[in-house]
């Protein structure tokens, strides 16, 4: 099992957490250089409306319902849960 898996295991829902992990920016092996695609991301927390998404990879981070072109509505949206921006 990964690291992300393990954690997300041992949290019940009496404990008051919010957990967000992401890379900063995708880097793809082909070119060699940044790029803006989507990154995947993993968001855990109250307030935060589960996504169908099961898979932290870049391959499917474009199918993902829950889009941030900036981070600042990312962080927002982690923050309080309120409705954010899709592109």
């Amino acid at each position: 099992m990964d690291i992300v898996g393990t954690v997300l295991q041992n949290i019940t829902a009496d404990d008051n957490v919010k957990i967000l992990i992401l890379p900063d920016h995708p880097t793809p092996v082909s070119i060699r250089t940044h790029t803006s695609d989507p990154v995947p991301f993993l968001m855990y927390g109250s307030r935060i409306k589960p996504d169908a998404i099961m898979k932290f990879r870049e391959s499917v981070a474009e199918s993902s319902t829950l889009l941030f072109k900036d981070g600042h509505t990312l962080m927002n949206y982690f923050i309080t849960g309120e409705n954010h921006h899709v592109p």
